[in-house]
Protein backbone atom coordinates (compact mmCIF):
# COMPACT_ATOMS: atom_id res chain seq x y z
CA UNK A 1 0.00 0.00 0.00
CA UNK A 2 1.03 3.60 -0.61
CA UNK A 3 3.21 4.81 2.33
CA UNK A 4 1.32 8.10 2.67
CA UNK A 5 -1.98 6.22 2.96
CA UNK A 6 -0.48 3.95 5.62
CA UNK A 7 0.76 6.92 7.63
CA UNK A 8 -2.60 8.71 7.47
CA UNK A 9 -4.48 5.54 8.41
CA UNK A 10 -2.30 5.15 11.50
CA UNK A 11 -2.86 8.80 12.47
CA UNK A 12 -6.61 8.43 11.94
CA UNK A 13 -6.74 5.24 14.02
CA UNK A 14 -4.82 6.90 16.87
CA UNK A 15 -7.06 9.99 16.78
CA UNK A 16 -4.27 12.40 15.83
CA UNK A 17 -5.38 13.06 12.23
CA UNK A 18 -6.54 16.59 11.45
CA UNK A 19 -9.57 17.38 9.27
CA UNK A 20 -7.16 18.18 6.44
CA UNK A 21 -5.42 14.81 6.92
CA UNK A 22 -8.74 12.98 6.79
CA UNK A 23 -9.68 14.81 3.58
CA UNK A 24 -6.34 13.84 2.05
CA UNK A 25 -6.75 10.23 3.19
CA UNK A 26 -10.20 9.99 1.62
CA UNK A 27 -8.91 11.54 -1.59
CA UNK A 28 -6.00 9.08 -1.84
CA UNK A 29 -8.20 6.08 -1.05
CA UNK A 30 -10.51 7.12 -3.90
CA UNK A 31 -7.62 7.64 -6.33
CA UNK A 32 -6.10 4.25 -5.51
CA UNK A 33 -9.46 2.53 -5.93
CA UNK A 34 -9.97 1.47 -2.30
CA UNK A 35 -13.18 3.48 -2.11
CA UNK A 36 -15.65 4.43 -4.85
CA UNK A 37 -17.61 7.63 -4.26
CA UNK A 38 -21.07 8.21 -5.77
CA UNK A 39 -20.75 9.00 -9.52
CA UNK A 40 -20.89 12.63 -10.59
CA UNK A 41 -20.95 14.22 -14.01
CA UNK A 42 -17.55 15.68 -14.93
CA UNK A 43 -17.76 19.05 -16.63
CA UNK A 44 -14.45 19.58 -18.45
CA UNK A 45 -15.28 23.21 -19.17
CA UNK A 46 -15.82 23.84 -15.48
CA UNK A 47 -12.55 22.09 -14.61
CA UNK A 48 -10.62 24.29 -17.05
CA UNK A 49 -12.20 27.37 -15.47
CA UNK A 50 -11.13 26.15 -12.01
CA UNK A 51 -7.56 25.65 -13.19
CA UNK A 52 -7.47 29.23 -14.44
CA UNK A 53 -8.44 30.61 -11.02
CA UNK A 54 -5.86 32.75 -9.27
CA UNK A 55 -7.35 32.16 -5.82
CA UNK A 56 -6.87 28.92 -3.88
CA UNK A 57 -8.73 25.86 -5.14
CA UNK A 58 -11.22 24.39 -2.67
CA UNK A 59 -11.03 20.70 -1.59
CA UNK A 60 -14.25 20.00 -3.52
CA UNK A 61 -12.80 21.55 -6.68
CA UNK A 62 -9.59 19.59 -6.21
CA UNK A 63 -11.51 16.32 -5.97
CA UNK A 64 -13.29 17.16 -9.22
CA UNK A 65 -10.01 17.88 -11.03
CA UNK A 66 -8.37 14.68 -9.77
CA UNK A 67 -10.95 12.53 -11.54
CA UNK A 68 -9.13 13.16 -14.82
CA UNK A 69 -5.40 12.25 -15.23
CA UNK A 70 -4.72 15.04 -17.71
CA UNK A 71 -6.32 17.69 -15.53
CA UNK A 72 -4.48 16.35 -12.48
CA UNK A 73 -1.22 16.80 -14.38
CA UNK A 74 -2.25 20.37 -15.30
CA UNK A 75 -3.02 21.06 -11.63
CA UNK A 76 0.50 19.92 -10.67
CA UNK A 77 1.91 22.27 -13.33
CA UNK A 78 -0.22 25.10 -11.94
CA UNK A 79 0.97 24.39 -8.38
CA UNK A 80 4.58 24.08 -9.63
CA UNK A 81 5.23 21.16 -7.29
CA UNK A 82 4.41 17.46 -6.97
CA UNK A 83 1.84 16.07 -4.56
CA UNK A 84 0.70 12.57 -3.76
CA UNK A 85 -2.83 13.02 -5.08
CA UNK A 86 -1.91 14.62 -8.42
CA UNK A 87 0.80 11.98 -8.97
CA UNK A 88 -1.60 9.08 -8.34
CA UNK A 89 -4.26 10.55 -10.59
CA UNK A 90 -1.89 11.46 -13.44
CA UNK A 91 -0.35 7.97 -13.30
CA UNK A 92 -3.63 6.39 -14.35
CA UNK A 93 -2.78 7.47 -17.91
CA UNK A 94 0.61 6.26 -19.30
CA UNK A 95 1.31 9.50 -21.16
CA UNK A 96 0.72 11.69 -18.10
CA UNK A 97 2.54 9.22 -15.84
CA UNK A 98 5.69 9.73 -17.92
CA UNK A 99 5.18 13.50 -18.16
CA UNK A 100 4.59 13.76 -14.41
CA UNK A 101 7.87 11.96 -13.70
CA UNK A 102 9.92 13.96 -16.20
CA UNK A 103 8.31 17.40 -15.79
CA UNK A 104 6.96 17.53 -12.23
CA UNK A 105 8.82 15.06 -10.01
CA UNK A 106 11.94 15.17 -12.20
CA UNK A 107 12.85 11.84 -10.63
CA UNK A 108 11.56 8.30 -11.15
CA UNK A 109 9.06 6.72 -8.75
CA UNK A 110 7.19 3.43 -8.49
CA UNK A 111 3.84 5.19 -9.03
CA UNK A 112 4.75 6.95 -12.29
CA UNK A 113 6.82 4.01 -13.57
CA UNK A 114 3.91 1.61 -13.11
CA UNK A 115 1.61 4.11 -14.77
CA UNK A 116 3.87 4.50 -17.80
CA UNK A 117 4.03 0.69 -18.15
CA UNK A 118 0.40 0.59 -19.24
CA UNK A 119 1.55 0.87 -22.85
CA UNK A 120 4.76 0.02 -24.71
CA UNK A 121 5.44 3.49 -26.14
CA UNK A 122 5.46 5.27 -22.78
CA UNK A 123 7.30 2.43 -21.06
CA UNK A 124 10.09 2.91 -23.63
CA UNK A 125 10.03 6.69 -23.16
CA UNK A 126 10.27 6.24 -19.39
CA UNK A 127 13.14 3.74 -19.68
CA UNK A 128 15.10 6.03 -22.03
CA UNK A 129 14.56 8.97 -19.66
CA UNK A 130 15.42 6.95 -16.54
CA UNK A 131 18.54 5.36 -18.06
CA UNK A 132 20.05 1.91 -18.47
CA UNK A 133 19.55 0.96 -14.82
CA UNK A 134 15.79 1.26 -15.23
CA UNK A 135 13.73 -1.46 -13.51
CA UNK A 136 11.65 -1.46 -16.70
CA UNK A 137 14.22 -3.69 -18.42
CA UNK A 138 12.61 -6.89 -17.17
CA UNK A 139 9.16 -5.80 -18.33
CA UNK A 140 10.31 -4.63 -21.77
CA UNK A 141 12.35 -7.80 -22.35
CA UNK A 142 9.20 -9.90 -22.23
CA UNK A 143 8.73 -9.10 -25.93
CA UNK A 144 11.16 -9.45 -28.83
CA UNK A 145 10.64 -5.83 -29.93
CA UNK A 146 11.10 -4.54 -26.38
CA UNK A 147 14.32 -6.51 -25.95
CA UNK A 148 15.74 -5.18 -29.21
CA UNK A 149 14.75 -1.57 -28.59
CA UNK A 150 15.94 -1.61 -24.97
CA UNK A 151 19.38 -2.83 -26.08
CA UNK A 152 19.56 -0.35 -28.96
CA UNK A 153 17.99 2.79 -27.44
CA UNK A 154 18.46 2.49 -23.67
CA UNK A 155 21.31 0.14 -22.84
CA UNK A 156 23.17 0.95 -26.08
CA UNK A 157 25.08 -2.33 -25.90
CA UNK A 158 24.36 -6.03 -26.16
CA UNK A 159 23.82 -8.51 -23.34
CA UNK A 160 22.60 -12.08 -23.06
CA UNK A 161 19.16 -11.14 -21.70
CA UNK A 162 18.24 -8.73 -24.49
CA UNK A 163 19.80 -10.93 -27.19
CA UNK A 164 17.80 -13.96 -26.06
CA UNK A 165 14.65 -11.87 -25.83
CA UNK A 166 15.03 -10.33 -29.29
CA UNK A 167 15.81 -13.71 -30.84
CA UNK A 168 12.34 -15.03 -30.01
CA UNK A 169 11.22 -13.47 -33.32
CA UNK A 170 13.21 -13.79 -36.60
CA UNK A 171 12.96 -10.13 -37.60
CA UNK A 172 14.26 -8.80 -34.27
CA UNK A 173 16.96 -11.48 -34.15
CA UNK A 174 18.20 -10.16 -37.51
CA UNK A 175 17.93 -6.53 -36.41
CA UNK A 176 19.75 -7.28 -33.14
CA UNK A 177 22.64 -8.87 -35.00
CA UNK A 178 22.76 -6.00 -37.48
CA UNK A 179 22.29 -3.01 -35.15
CA UNK A 180 23.31 -4.11 -31.64
CA UNK A 181 25.88 -6.93 -31.88
CA UNK A 182 26.96 -5.82 -35.36
CA UNK A 183 28.36 -9.31 -35.77
CA UNK A 184 27.16 -12.91 -36.01
CA UNK A 185 26.11 -14.83 -32.91
CA UNK A 186 24.70 -18.38 -32.66
CA UNK A 187 21.61 -17.16 -30.75
CA UNK A 188 20.61 -14.49 -33.29
CA UNK A 189 21.43 -16.78 -36.22
CA UNK A 190 19.13 -19.49 -34.88
CA UNK A 191 16.45 -16.88 -34.16
CA UNK A 192 16.65 -15.41 -37.68
CA UNK A 193 16.40 -18.90 -39.16
CA UNK A 194 12.78 -19.11 -38.09
CA UNK A 195 11.89 -17.29 -41.33
CA UNK A 196 13.27 -17.89 -44.84
CA UNK A 197 13.67 -14.18 -45.65
CA UNK A 198 15.42 -13.37 -42.36
CA UNK A 199 17.68 -16.42 -42.74
CA UNK A 200 18.72 -15.28 -46.22
CA UNK A 201 19.47 -11.72 -45.12
CA UNK A 202 21.31 -12.97 -42.03
CA UNK A 203 23.61 -14.98 -44.27
CA UNK A 204 23.98 -12.11 -46.74
CA UNK A 205 24.43 -9.17 -44.32
CA UNK A 206 25.68 -10.67 -41.03
CA UNK A 207 27.56 -13.92 -41.73
CA UNK A 208 28.46 -12.77 -45.25
CA UNK A 209 29.15 -16.43 -46.07
CA UNK A 210 26.86 -19.43 -46.64
CA UNK A 211 26.25 -21.90 -43.80
CA UNK A 212 24.21 -25.09 -43.64
CA UNK A 213 21.89 -23.58 -41.00
CA UNK A 214 20.95 -20.44 -42.96
CA UNK A 215 20.76 -22.34 -46.27
CA UNK A 216 18.30 -24.87 -44.89
CA UNK A 217 16.24 -22.10 -43.27
CA UNK A 218 16.14 -20.02 -46.47
CA UNK A 219 14.81 -23.09 -48.27
CA UNK A 220 11.88 -23.59 -45.87
CA UNK A 221 8.54 -21.87 -45.54
CA UNK A 222 6.01 -20.30 -47.90
CA UNK A 223 8.59 -18.06 -49.62
CA UNK A 224 11.31 -20.69 -49.96
CA UNK A 225 11.14 -20.77 -53.78
CA UNK A 226 12.56 -17.30 -54.29
CA UNK A 227 14.96 -17.21 -51.34
CA UNK A 228 16.39 -20.60 -52.27
CA UNK A 229 17.30 -19.13 -55.66
CA UNK A 230 18.68 -15.92 -54.13
CA UNK A 231 20.78 -17.97 -51.71
CA UNK A 232 22.26 -20.04 -54.53
CA UNK A 233 22.84 -16.97 -56.71
CA UNK A 234 24.28 -14.47 -54.22
CA UNK A 235 25.78 -16.63 -51.45
CA UNK A 236 26.72 -20.07 -52.74
CA UNK A 237 27.17 -18.70 -56.27
CA UNK A 238 26.95 -22.31 -57.30
CA UNK A 239 24.58 -25.22 -57.62
CA UNK A 240 23.56 -26.91 -54.35
CA UNK A 241 21.05 -29.74 -54.07
CA UNK A 242 19.20 -28.07 -51.16
CA UNK A 243 18.55 -24.82 -53.04
CA UNK A 244 17.79 -26.65 -56.29
CA UNK A 245 15.10 -28.79 -54.65
CA UNK A 246 13.49 -25.81 -52.92
CA UNK A 247 13.41 -23.19 -55.71
CA UNK A 248 10.51 -22.65 -58.07
CA UNK A 249 12.69 -20.52 -60.37
CA UNK A 250 14.28 -23.46 -62.17
CA UNK A 251 14.72 -21.68 -65.53
CA UNK A 252 16.62 -18.77 -63.94
CA UNK A 253 18.57 -21.22 -61.78
CA UNK A 254 19.72 -23.15 -64.88
CA UNK A 255 20.59 -19.99 -66.79
CA UNK A 256 22.41 -18.06 -64.02
CA UNK A 257 23.80 -20.79 -61.76
CA UNK A 258 23.74 -24.12 -63.50
CA UNK A 259 21.92 -27.38 -62.99
CA UNK A 260 22.64 -30.83 -61.63
CA UNK A 261 24.59 -33.15 -63.86
CA UNK A 262 23.00 -36.41 -64.78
Amino acid sequence: MNPTILRLLKEAASGYASTQDLEQLTRLLVLKGYYTPPPIEINNKKIKEILKKTEKITPQERDLILRDPGQAFMLALKEKKPSEDTRISASKDPQYAFRYASEIDKVASVETRNGACQDFLNAMRYAKWEGARSPLKEMLCKSAEGSFRYALEVQKTSCEETRNGASREPLYALQYAREVDRSPHPVTRTGACGDSKCAYFYALQIDKVPTDETRLAACRGARRGHFAFFYARFLDNAYHPVTWEATDLRDRYRAEIGQPTE
